[in-house]
């Protein structure tokens, strides 16, 4: 028997294991611009009232005395938070913001300030004309989006609160950054009516505009849009208010999902990773996929990384992976997570992958996040199973130690067909394979022992793939048999 470092998949089907990498890109974040200045006394407890980032548990967080949501309130034009400065105002998010830390890295203690949030890019909403024609006017908006002042395409999902009724369409800016929406609200009631639009680019990024406009009446109420940002959900609570008093409780009923749609909700940060469709020859369903994440990931070596940084050994199970949906969740096996090297494996579950298109992925990650026990797990942990469809038997990475209690090898598929180690196996026979670990055999007595669980009475087609190093190829140059050589299969 050769000497050999082995690590291999055995599966029931006809198909081939592919491995393939994966193309990172690093998700946008700026940081928010702080931005300090001076307030009389009255002028201080204004802004007080309506923006309260005290340290603590959001639950501290207040909006005129309201300690549930964080305010955004008096004003006429528009706040644009992007979902990386929305995570950050999540004090619950070991990156966000308080009122009382930054005053005091500031070094002010003695002056007011305001605390301006940068967006990524900026959306703006104007009302260019209407018309009233039977009993109801139609209104035309265009929109604008600019980042760092040239165009950006995106696209556009606008909201008008009018009395009880929520009016709801769909967008896009084009090249040129410019687009257009119409609503049409029944005349029958007059008042003011408010815009909410939202915009997205392909990053996921989001940038939002509120736009009060008067409909009947001569003009919009003084104190304008009232939006409040729930730091819990990151839903976005939207009220109109005349002279500090409520003028539609039912605005109150309504609540417009501020994180995008496309965003699994709870999770603080993420990375897109797109797998290559040059890489498939034909649509492949339910695909184990490796992903490897280090500084050095993907066919273009990006830089992951950072994600050690919030993520050690022990929180290695606060992870996500999504379809390019960014909602629906695939099915991780942690094969192995190092924090101190920085690098880790983990094998995932697309539900398919074309061989026409890239197929996107989302990486979650999050330190504040409970582990993700549903969906993540371990080599042997249940959700960990779930990667390896039916026609998968076994599936031995051999990362385990050949000289601890038998059985040592896990199966991934399932907790039968664990391997027993015989011959001189130690511990140093277990090192550095193609991914992680795998074993060094002797090619003397060295073997392992998968049992004789009926599950490997394979009869029809049968695929049997294993990574190998041969140093010596004298001998029987048998990988794997079950029964008999040359009887049952073997490689």
């Amino acid at each position: 028997m050769p000497t050999a470092a082995i690590d291999f998949t055995l599966s029931a089907s006809a198909m081939i294991l592919l491995v393939m990498g994966a193309i990172f890109g690093v998700n946008m974040v700026a940081e928010p611009y702080l931005k300090s200045e001076t307030f009389d006394e009255g002028r201080y407890n204004q802004i007080a009232r309506h923006i309260l980032l005290s340290e603590g548990e959001s639950a501290n967080w207040g909006v005129d005395g309201n300690l549930t949501y964080f305010g955004l309130a008096s004003t006429s034009g528009a706040y644009e938070l992007d979902i990386d400065k929305v995570t950050r105002l999540n004090s619950l998010n070991s990156y966000s913001l308080d009122y009382g830390g930054i005053w005091q890295a500031l070094g002010i203690e003695d002056v007011s300030f305001r605390i301006e949030m940068e967006p990524i890019f900026d959306t703006t909403f104007h009302l260019d004309s209407s018309q009233s024609q039977g009993g109801e006017t139609t209104y035309n908006f265009s929109a604008t989006t600019k980042r760092d002042g040239y165009p950006l395409s995106t696209q556009l999902s606008y909201y008008v609160i009018f009395g009880n009724t929520t009016y709801t369409a769909s967008g896009t800016t084009d090249s040129t950054g410019d687009g257009t929406v119409q609503f049409t609200l029944p005349d029958s009631i007059e008042g003011t009516a408010l815009l909410i639009g939202f915009a997205k680019e392909d990053e996921g990024v989001i940038s939002y505009s509120v736009l009060p406009f008067p409909h009947i009446s001569e003009s919009t109420h003084s104190i304008g849009a009232f939006a409040r940002l729930n730091p819990n959900d990151y839903s976005l609570d939207v009220d109109l208010y005349e002279n500090n008093s409520i003028v539609n409780a039912a605005y109150l009923s309504h609540e417009y999902s501020f994180n995008d749609p496309g965003w699994l909700h709870g999770w603080g940060q993420r990375v897109p990773i797109t797998l290559d469709h040059r890489d498939v020859d034909s649509v492949l369903i339910d695909f184990p996929v490796l992903l490897y994440i280090s500084n050095s990931s993907g066919r273009y070596d990006d830089d992951v990384s950072f994600i050690f940084e919030e993520l050690d050994d022990s929180n290695r199970k606060k992870i996500a992976v999504t379809t390019g949906d960014g909602a629906s969740q695939c099915y991780v096996e942690i094969e192995a997570w190092d924090s101190t090297n920085e690098e880790a494996w983990l094998w995932v579950r697309v539900p398919a992958i074309s061989n026409t298109t890239d197929t996107k992925l989302y990486l979650y990650y999050d330190v504040e996040h409970a582990e993700n026990s549903d969906y993540v797990g371990d080599v042997g942990d249940v959700p960990a199973m779930s990667v390896w469809d039916d026609d998968f038997v076994g599936v031995w990475h051999l990362s385990e130690n050949p000289g601890g209690a038998p059985p040592q090898m896990l199966n991934s598929k399932s907790i039968v067909n664990r391997g027993t180690s015989h011959g001189s196996m130690s511990s140093s026979d277990q090192v550095r394979g193609v991914v992680d670990g795998s074993l060094v055999l002797d090619g003397l007595n060295d073997y392992l022992d998968f049992g004789n669980d009926v599950s490997l009475d394979i009869t029809d087609g049968i695929t049997i793939e294993a990574w190998l190093t041969a140093v010596d190829y004298s001998g029987t140059p048998d990988v794997l048999t079950r029964g008999s050589y040359n009887v049952s299969y073997s490689m």
